[in-house]
């Protein structure tokens, strides 16, 4: 009887131990860690924690056997960036303009002696070039009209500019010529000279010259004028020339200069726009130098151009030249030539 109640006794005790183990609701009371128990206490921290950053962990349930965190993570490798590509190079394909020179100059007309025109032989005659400054620096005093090429016409080697000429402006530049003593056709090359020394003349890169022209007629046979009948400037046609070719007059003595002129272009010559003007050579005729047109020169028509002239004091043979002109453009150029005895 006694062993049977010790072995219920012993019975209940081992129930109570493992129930105090499992059985649900249970509180355990805490008691003072050992040290053993605070490093095991700090692993499991450090291990919730590196379990918290990896992810959710799976829930385990009891009898099962526990089951790694999932791998399912790529593992991250240190890439270096590509290399940074340098922006495309951009061409303009717009064209570039050239640079304005500094010294450049444009022929704007001939003011005296347009090509061709004819001289007796030995006869002097100032020759006068209109141009512009289209470079950017101003042409001064120390700038010159200069002889380049060609003949010289026994003119000098260089001509002083008469003052300041800013960069668009316009200047009438002058030199005094003679012509040959052989009949022929003769042409003289100029250029302007910087201060400097450097030369320059007209065109795109300012390396043209611009030129006088002239014709020697034959003092051996006195005869009509080389001009007379022949087109002049492609606008006019020079029908009639009085006096005729180098006429002798006592100094001094009066006379009229005169030209026929034929229209051979196809605009009209009118009163406002075309006059007649002295252009160059020795100046044997008295009053303006300047005249509007007496009426308007329709195509194919013609006009007569009269002079009241003089001639000269001395002995000699002079030619002096005249034409028609529309603003800058000159249409034609007529000459005539006398003797003096």
């Amino acid at each position: 009887m006694r062993t049977n109640r010790f072995m219920a006794i012993a019975s209940l005790t081992m129930i109570f131990v493992l129930g105090g183990c499992s059985l649900p609701g249970r509180q355990v009371i805490p008691t003072q860690p050992s040290l053993g128990d605070s490093v095991a206490t700090s692993i499991a921290l450090t291990l919730t924690a590196f379990s918290s950053l990896a992810g959710p962990t799976v829930a385990q349930t009891p009898g099962n056997q526990s089951t790694p965190f999932p791998t399912n993570t790529r593992a991250v490798t240190s890439t270096p960036p590509p290399p940074s590509s340098p922006f495309p190079t951009i061409t303009s394909r717009l064209p570039t303009a050239n640079p304005i020179p500094c010294d450049q100059a444009q022929f704007v007309m001939d003011v005296t002696i347009l090509d061709n025109t004819n001289f007796a032989p030995n006869t002097t005659f100032t020759k006068t070039w209109r141009l512009q400054n289209n470079g950017t620096c101003t042409w001064t005093s120390a700038y010159a009209l200069v002889f380049d090429s060609g003949n010289a016409l026994n003119g000098p080697a260089e001509v002083a500019l008469p003052g300041a000429v800013a960069p668009g402006q316009t200047i009438d530049l002058s030199v005094n010529l003679k012509s040959p003593a052989s009949a022929g056709s003769y042409q003289g090359f100029w250029k302007l000279r910087n201060a400097s020394g450097a030369r320059f003349g007209i065109g795109t890169n300012a390396t043209s010259s611009f030129w006088v022209k002239i014709t020697v007629g034959n003092t051996a046979t006195p005869g009509p004028s080389p001009t007379s009948g022949s087109v002049i400037g492609g606008s006019c046609l020079i029908l009639e020339t009085g006096p005729s070719y180098a006429a002798e007059y006592p100094p001094n003595a009066s006379f009229d200069t005169r030209w026929k002129v034929k229209n051979i272009s196809s605009s009209s010559w009118t009163v406002g726009t075309v006059d007649f003007k002295y252009l160059g050579g020795t100046k044997f005729y008295e009053h303006e130098s300047i005249y509007d047109l007496k009426a308007q020169v329709d195509p194919d028509g013609t006009i007569d151009l009269i002079l009241d002239s003089i001639a000269p004091a001395s002995p000699g043979l002079y030619t002096m030249s005249w034409g028609l002109v529309q603003g800058n453009t000159a249409l034609c150029s007529m000459s005539a030539t006398i003797r003096v005895k």
